[in-house]
């Protein structure tokens, strides 16, 4: 008799738990649940990186700064998520999508931002 395993399906992009994706077209989308829980109605962010630990930062802006990334696309899909193009960010501190990968992001109280952790994507 053969042996059965059990198919795990994909978070999807409509989850309703917060989800940040890095994808190969150097797009970070952050879906609409980390939009409404972590950036409310930030149109710009600033993206930071900690290289030892391997964390993305997105700090969300009330209004436009130096180095601020615009935040795009409050209807992604008919959701409300966001997106950020972030190529030159990506490859620059060599963070490279193979394939598009999800994360579970935090918030850090003190820094005011959604970190993700790079070596912790969702299965």
């Amino acid at each position: 008799m053969m042996a059965f395993e059990k198919f795990r399906k994909k978070i999807s992009a409509r989850s309703r738990n917060p989800l940040v994706s890095i994808r190969r077209d150097g797009y970070i989308v952050m879906n609409g649940s980390a939009v409404e829980s972590y950036l409310g109605p930030a149109r710009h962010v600033h993206l930071l990186y900690d290289p030892q630990k391997k964390r993305v930062g997105v700090k969300p802006l009330r209004a436009e700064e130096a180095d601020a990334y615009a935040a795009r696309g409050r209807d992604i899909r008919g959701g409300k998520g966001i997106m950020v193009y972030a190529a030159t960010f990506l490859k620059y501190y060599g963070i490279v999508a193979e394939a598009s990968r999800a994360y579970a992001p935090a918030w850090d109280e003190q820094a005011k931002m959604l970190v993700v952790e790079l070596d912790r994507p969702v299965e």
